[in-house]
């Protein structure tokens, strides 16, 4: 006892310099600390740099309040295990020298050399926020809060980790001199050795203390700045700093107090000689962390019971809360006192009835690990943080984070046989000379006549009048990437099956051409025939009768989806009858024209599908499948709600499908039915025209994404009435076979899923899907909600196997896939926009790992 006293004294030393600090004025403290500050930081406390939002009183009574009681307890725990195990050193009494070696060793020990190592660690952190503060540019709120979170874990566990260090070594050495001392009384080993109660006492509050602390450091260190910087929580600066006082004594002082008792009704009862041993000290460390935990989980599974049987009185008082948060602190006194309470009777009853407690504790963790298990599934997948990471590496660094910003369409790494290109999509780009090198060639100055280089078409608008710049960026040599191009608006790069030619389908007009002629409909188009060095503006359009990207199905075929032929057999639109008058689709030959183009000259050209029947469902079909009204059925009128694809399985086969949600019936009987039409088409031979062969109509299935890979092997996501699924399509029959069900982020026994493609990429070996989920949560798992809550997440899963097995990916938002790799098993990825990951470097996994 007396050897924790007198290390208590001198290793807080610092800690009482640091009180008397604070008692001073802020004018004197403030010109004290400037103008001693070169011997200060030899004798001022390390104290890890405080998060933001933190009270300052409270970081500062959590980092120096725990570290005491804790080495205290074991200098006190180390000092009865050395009277045991070292007999020479039991002595009836020790000299005043050796208590004052001990207080030296101390001195220079645990707190000399403790603070200047620890220092050292603590300096690095500071000098490392004033480089990032003093960055080009500043830094940002949020990048400066990550690294003072960050920063203070590292130096907070660095404290605690050496706690044992600087404990052990004093007691170690006080001891050894005593053994080894000279002329001093001894008395038979274990005559002054402590009792069995004492030193239980101390081992149960270690526990305790040490899981409380860590709790209070997850919590306000960690989950409060989160819950500030995420905006869940609105309190101004002036309220968090009058919290630190409040805080400090209810979360550190009186907690640690009442640890302490909890400690003294574990260890209570008649005193009896009972040995102790290195297992029984580990025991009651143990009792007292099962102590601390059962009393938490019992107070968390009230207040759990209490939102799920009165979710609305629990808002209510959360919303008095918010509204005024002076309100809170009888409910929370109240609650301290109670959790006080509990703690000393959890305490008692663990050590009368041992084995129902651990039993009681046991059924409680089952229980909580089901919430936190659902809580970690969907918070770790909306952040990246749930999945695999097979093969984690950097492809190639930046010039800026920029130039790998995802939008939902055409952007993301694509592979051609001579590289690897970065498209990236800036929105609002503003002042581009701040990650757009100079020189940088902008493309729109390609399109127009030769002769007038400096016309910009304008972009038509589609999504509003936002402006965008795309960047093109290629990977080097010597594994970095260089823009290469930009365009100020939309493009889509798109490699042919030669692997030599790169076409851009821009989202900007054709120029106004001469002479009052018609401007071509379709979007500027360029191409690059020597892998990217030089593009060219194709003035005669890429199969300008079509609309859509197009489908390379050889070196010389290609198809492309245009805009549907009129037909006044699908007239009764969800807003009546269309106005335009059906078009003349055949040629006296009893076949229709149809949406889908072919073209056998690399695009030049362009020819309509003639077909037998129509590729969209028609009305009549419709009617006898629904059995309601005409006017009740409302064919997709846009391709919002029109999936088309098309596929060429070999020279003279192909494949086309249109898939469309028909929305049907008024009122409480409205409904919506998808139809998928497959058209097979063939020809004789590779220069023949090709002929729709056959056409049939699946009700209830859809297609939601279909990918071909470079072996043309496909594979696409249908829909029918069983769900979703992963199949391959058979070249030979056109059907979509090996049907595997899709991932569930969670298991159905515990919440509902709904789950809707977003993407899919396949490179014959492997699929990759992404997923917009929305799960329900009942009100069990959901407290505080009437009926349950909805939550979505964008989940990231690939398989290896066609679909047998899945495996989540650990990928934030539903743009960070950024391409598959068309041979081998890379998979290009984002950690997010920007803004919230600036690190200028691209990534991938490898997934054959």
């Amino acid at each position: 006892m007396v050897v924790a006293l007198v290390y208590l004294l001198v290793r807080a030393l610092p800690d009482c310099l640091l009180g008397l600090f604070l008692l001073l004025p802020p004018e004197i403290a403030q010109s004290f600390a400037t103008g001693q500050q070169s011997w200060l930081r030899h004798i001022y406390p390390v104290l890890p740099l405080r998060p933001m939002g933190v009270p300052g009183g409270l970081h500062l009574g959590v980092s120096v309040l725990p570290v005491l009681l804790i080495e205290g307890l074991l200098v006190f725990l180390g000092s009865a295990w050395l009277l045991r195990r070292v007999p020479a050193a039991v002595a009836e009494k020790i000299p005043a020298s050796r208590w004052l070696l001990l207080a030296a060793i101390v001195l220079v020990w645990a707190c000399l050399v403790r603070q200047q190592l620890l220092g050292l660690l603590l300096d690095a952190q500071i000098e490392a926020f004033r480089a990032l503060r003093a960055t080009d540019g500043g830094s940002s709120m949020d990048e400066m809060a990550q690294f003072l979170l960050t920063s203070h874990w590292k130096v907070t566990a660095a404290i605690y980790a050496s706690t044992v260090v600087w404990a052990g070594l004093p007691v170690w050495l006080h001891f050894r001199f005593l053994a080894a001392g000279p002329g001093l009384a001894r008395q038979a080993p274990g005559a002054l050795a402590p009792q069995r109660r004492p030193v239980m006492f101390a081992a149960f509050l270690l526990g305790c203390a040490t899981l409380h602390v860590a709790l209070v450091q997850a919590l306000y260190m960690g989950l409060w700045p989160w819950l500030l910087g995420q905006r869940h929580l609105r309190l101004p600066t002036e309220k968090i700093e009058e919290l630190g006082l409040p805080l400090t004594l209810a979360q550190i002082v009186l907690a640690l107090l009442a640890c302490a008792a909890a400690a003294g009704f574990h260890v209570r009862g008649p005193r009896r000689k009972v040995a102790w041993d290195a297992a029984a000290v580990g025991r009651a460390v143990v009792a007292g962390m099962a102590a601390y935990l059962l009393t938490s989980l019992l107070l968390l599974a009230a207040t759990w019971g209490l939102g799920v049987v009165a979710p609305d009185s629990a808002r209510s008082f959360l919303r008095g809360l918010d509204r005024d948060p002076d309100s809170a602190w009888v409910p929370l006194i109240l609650l301290n006192l109670l959790s006080v309470l509990l703690l000393w009777w959890v305490s008692d009853r663990l050590r009368r009835a041992p084995r129902a407690c651990a039993a009681a504790l046991a059924a409680l963790l089952v229980l909580a690990s089901i919430p936190a298990y659902v809580t970690w599934t969907l918070t770790g997948t909306r952040h990246g943080l749930v999945g695999a990471r097979p093969g984690a590496a950097i492809t190639g660094m930046l010039g800026d984070a920029r130039w790998r910003e995802m939008q939902q369409w055409c952007t993301g790494v694509v592979e051609t046989r001579h590289g690897t290109w970065l498209v990236g999509r800036q929105e609002r780009p503003g002042d581009i000379g701040k990650y757009v090198p100079a020189g940088v060639p902008d493309l729109a100055q390609r399109i127009g006549p030769a002769g007038e280089p400096g016309t910009r078409p304008a972009a038509p608008g589609r999504y509003g009048a936002t402006p965008v710049l795309t960047t093109l960026a290629r990977l080097q040599d010597d594994g970095t990437f260089r823009l290469v191009a930009t365009l100020p608006a939309v493009a889509c790069m798109m490699v042919a099956p030669d692997g030599e030619t790169l076409y851009l389908f821009t989202d900007l007009n054709h120029p106004q051409p001469p002479d009052g002629m018609p401007r071509l409909g379709q979007r500027a188009v360029l191409r690059s025939v020597d892998h990217g060095g030089q593009w060219e503006w194709l003035a005669s359009g890429f199969m300008p009768e079509t609309r859509q990207q197009p489908v390379f199905g050889s070196d010389v075929d290609v198809w492309a989806w245009g805009v549907e032929p009129a037909d006044d057999r699908r007239a009764g639109g969800r807003w009546g009858a269309w106005p335009s008058a059906p078009e003349p689709t055949g040629e006296g030959d009893g076949l229709e024209r149809t949406a889908l183009f072919h073209s056998s000259d690399q695009g030049r050209t362009a020819e309509p599908i003639r077909s037998p029947e129509a590729l969209t469902a028609p009305l009549s079909y419709l009617q006898d499948l629904l059995d309601v009204p005409v006017a009740q059925i409302h064919p997709p009128t846009s391709d919002m709600d029109r999936e088309r694809f098309v596929v060429q399985v070999d020279e003279t086969r192909a494949y086309a499908w249109t898939t469309e949600r028909i929305a049907h019936g008024t009122g409480a009987s409205r409904g919506q039915l998808s139809v998928t039409t497959r058209a097979r088409l063939t020809r004789p031979t590779p220069q023949a025209p090709w002929q729709v062969t056959d056409v049939s109509r699946m009700p209830r299935f859809g297609i939601g994404k279909l990918a071909t890979a470079a072996d043309r092997s496909t594979h696409a996501l249908v829909t029918d009435e069983s769900g979703t699924w992963l199949a391959r399509l058979d070249p030979d029959s056109g059907d979509w076979v090996a049907r595997q069900r899709m991932p569930e982020l969670l298991p159905g026994w515990l919440a509902d899923q709904r789950s809707t493609p977003r993407h899919l990429w396949s490179n014959g070996q492997y699929q990759v899907v992404t997923l917009s989920a929305d799960v329900h949560l009942p009100a069990v798992l959901s407290p505080f909600s009437r009926g349950g809550a909805e939550i979505s997440a964008d989940p990231h899963f690939y398989t290896r196997d066609g679909g047998k097995s899945w495996q989540q990916l650990a990928i934030p938002g539903y743009l960070g896939v950024m391409g598959l790799s068309r041979e081998g098993a890379k998979l290009y990825w984002s950690p997010g926009n920007w803004y919230l990951d600036d690190e200028p470097v691209l990534r991938h996994y490898d997934l054959a790992r």
